[in-house]
């Protein structure tokens, strides 16, 4: 059921908090541009500087190490989901057990499905954090069902399945909440909308 406009949303938590995740961002995404990071290295798998309980050896010091990359990622609090919701997917591995190449292989692993699905849900979080910014406007009612309407399947009562996050394409979240804030064009809703963005930047 679609809650009604005038009723209050429960946002998800929208902050990372790392202390509360594995490290999912050091494993699930692949290092590319080398001048945001030291080494090159494939998804789903763990950066060298991952620690054996999730935590990252150089945190304090990863843009003068190489990896300014992670300094500006933001999962929007999907990580420390992700690590609670699935924890029994998630084993950490023992300071000095060898990957097939022979180097230290540190830090969390977990099955595929639980990479996968982190990197649904940051998509998902990405665009609720968009949204959050309509919260306050001047919303008409039609205008205001229809966002109810958006949260509601961006973030279901029910919570999120690893299945669902699964089965949710990949770009629907962005459309959503690109097309919501599209629709308020013209309107009041719309020139407070411009406003947010101008004093954003």
């Amino acid at each position: 059921m679609v809650p009604s406009y005038d009723e209050t949303y429960h946002w998800p938590d929208l902050t990372a908090d790392c202390d509360q995740c594995v490290g999912l961002c050091c494993i699930a995404y692949p290092f590319i541009d080398l001048d945001k990071f030291a080494y090159e290295k494939p998804s789903d798998t763990p950066c060298r500087h991952l620690g054996p309980q999730g935590g990252c050896d150089i945190y304090e010091r990863r843009a003068e190490n190489g990896f300014a990359g992670c300094s500006v990622f933001e999962c929007y609090g999907a990580g420390q989901r992700i690590s609670a919701q699935m924890a029994e997917h998630f084993a950490l591995r023992s300071e000095g057990a060898l990957t097939g190449e022979g180097a230290p292989a540190k830090g969390p692993i977990a099955t595929d499905q639980a990479y996968e699905a982190f990197r649904a849900l940051v998509r998902i979080h990405n665009a609720l954090s968009q949204l959050k910014l309509l919260e306050d406007l001047p919303l008409n009612a039609d205008q205001r069902a229809q966002y109810r309407a958006v949260l509601a399947r961006l973030a279901p009562q029910e919570g999120w399945s690893r299945e669902a996050l699964a089965a949710f394409p990949p770009k629907e979240a962005e459309r959503l909440a690109q097309e919501m804030a599209a629709s308020l064009a013209g309107s009041e809703a719309g020139k407070a909308l411009l406003a947010v963005y101008e004093a954003r930047r």
